[in-house]
């Protein structure tokens, strides 16, 4: 039956999230090796909230982060011990998370194969696997886009508004957390927008305000305590956009001449030269291993030329949107990969929809091929 034919998928799933599980795990005490000043940070913060049960600020002043992972990091701590593998724990969930997400956001964009294959390169990624093991805010970008864009084409899908309502809730926990993820809203509106669009003519207008004001309302309430510090505090709150704003960077260079080079920079570290920092990446190693480089390539190139899809609209605008929070940064630091780890999935994504054009042309010659056959 149904179950026996889906069988060999769920264990599939099963040994990819368990090999996620694994690369993100192993000696998370020794490597990376010493303990970061913004994983120390974590932890003594995260112990306030463990012996003082009424602190739990939106909003983290000394290291100018949103608070909202101090609660896991306490909850570690707890569960766990004063120690940083406990704090790294919870980088390693989201990242895993991550993994689990990239899984059913491929069910829903490609195919339950593909899904497999989106959910084992995210996964095995070096970019990825790095920053789950560190215990610091970004790992959790990847998993709230992935995650809002699962329940809003699921919710497009369905008709559900519990699906976008679940989208909108992914969406305010991401906003709530890290910086890049600022600009994924435009992401969102920029597809709705087009796939609008593209398909007003099948469209029930009606049904679909109220879909969207679900969304937007659970939106507004998961990001209200932060929206909240950051409309009463906007100094501090900006201040760390501020600080790493190429364009408050005080370099003689002219700031176009900054830009170019920040935006080639960007470009060319997935196949050529990528971050040198070492607490993002082996320095100055490509972020994509040499199959997922050529298959990203090939797969923006196609996304490119086919750009007047909603599908491929959604991929090229998300890939180069989330680009962006690393293209503005100060350039000494380009390519930055943190700051632009908002384009990750986005580029495995990429690379998969390349697979999706072979398998297709393949299934076509194959039709054709039985055709002459018979």
């Amino acid at each position: 039956g149904t179950a026996r034919r889906r069988l060999p998928q769920v264990l599939c799933l099963v040994a990819i999230l368990g090999l996620a599980a694994s690369l993100r795990v192993c000696s998370l005490g020794e490597l990376p090796a010493g303990c970061w000043y913004d994983e120390a940070a974590a932890g003594l913060e995260a112990r306030k909230i463990l012996t003082r049960p009424a602190y739990l600020p939106p909003y983290w002043e000394s290291i100018r982060w949103s608070a909202y992972l101090l609660a896991p990091y306490a909850a570690a701590l707890k569960l766990f011990g004063n120690s940083i593998v406990s704090l790294r724990l919870v980088s390693a969930a989201l990242g895993t998370a991550g993994v689990a997400a990239a899984y059913l956001f491929g069910r829903e964009f490609f195919s339950p194969q593909l899904a497999l294959v989106f959910a084992f390169l995210m996964a095995t990624s070096r970019w990825h696997i790095n920053f789950s093991r560190i215990a610091m805010t970004g790992i959790d970008c990847p998993l709230f886009e992935l995650a809002t864009l699962y329940f809003l084409l699921r919710g497009i899908r369905t008709g559900k508004r519990f699906d976008f309502a679940c989208a909108g809730l992914c969406l305010g926990l991401g906003l709530s957390i890290y910086d890049a993820f600022r600009l994924f809203p435009i992401v969102v509106a920029l597809f709705l927008a087009y796939y609008a669009w593209s398909h007003r003519s099948a469209i029930p207008w009606k049904a679909l305000g109220g879909d969207l004001a679900c969304m937007a309302l659970a939106t507004l309430i998961t990001v209200a305590p932060l929206a909240h510090y950051a409309l009463t505090h906007p100094d501090m709150f900006w201040s760390r956009v501020r600080q790493t704003s190429i364009f408050n960077e005080g370099s003689p260079q002219p700031l176009s001449r900054r830009l170019i080079r920040n935006v080639a920079a960007h470009l060319l570290m997935f196949n050529y030269q990528g971050d040198r920092n070492g607490r993002h990446n082996l320095p100055g190693e490509p972020m994509l291993d040499p199959a997922s480089a050529v298959l990203f390539v090939l797969g923006l190139a196609y996304a490119v030329r086919h750009i007047g899809s909603s599908r491929h609209f959604l991929l090229v605008t998300w890939w180069a949107i989330m680009l962006c929070p690393g293209i503005f940064s100060l350039s000494f630091e380009a390519p930055q990969a943190l700051r632009s780890i908002g384009s990750l999935p986005a580029t495995y994504a990429l690379a998969v929809e390349s697979l999706q054009v072979c398998k297709l042309q393949v299934d076509r010659l194959r039709r054709r091929a039985c055709k002459v056959a018979a």
